[in-house]
């Protein structure tokens, strides 16, 4: 009787730590994002994503360095500079302003390189503001990394 409730106590912490140790890392988060609106075309044919005020998206660990090219948009043309922050695994990183509308500004970013047992690393870009009833918060054309 003894041993038979040690067996089921033992496959219940196995089967534990098993779905732990898959929710530490899932495999399917390095395809996740949140935040970014379907692919659209410009006129002048740059393909990117509207983001909202805030985005989020992985990479992989061993990616040492990030390019992100982002445009504060039509919806943007009146008012101050939006303000794009970057975070990757919870640190800040780029904080850069988008003065004017239209213009696509690049953001190089050299990862740090602190080490993580995670295949992918998160990277988050808020804006300080939004537009339109839609919440557009910048464009951003495909993300780049080596």
């Amino acid at each position: 009787m003894m041993d038979r409730r040690l067996r089921r106590l033992a496959v219940v912490v196995a089967l534990a730590g098993t779905l732990a140790w898959v929710l530490y890392d899932p495999p399917w988060v390095d395809r996740a994002t949140t935040g970014l609106r379907a692919s659209e075309s410009g006129p002048d044919g740059v393909v990117y994503q509207w983001t909202n005020g805030h985005a989020a998206f992985y990479v992989p660990r061993t990616a040492t360095h990030l390019a992100l090219h982002v445009n504060r948009g039509h919806v943007h043309e009146a008012g101050p500079a939006v303000i794009v922050r970057v975070r990757v695994d919870d640190l800040l990183v780029s904080t850069t302003a988008l003065e004017a509308p239209g213009a696509w500004t690049a953001i190089e970013i050299p990862l740090p390189s602190t080490p993580t047992r995670r295949r992918t690393r998160r990277v988050d870009l808020s804006v300080n503001r939004t537009a339109s009833a839609f919440n557009y918060g910048v464009q951003l054309r495909p993300i780049e990394w080596r």
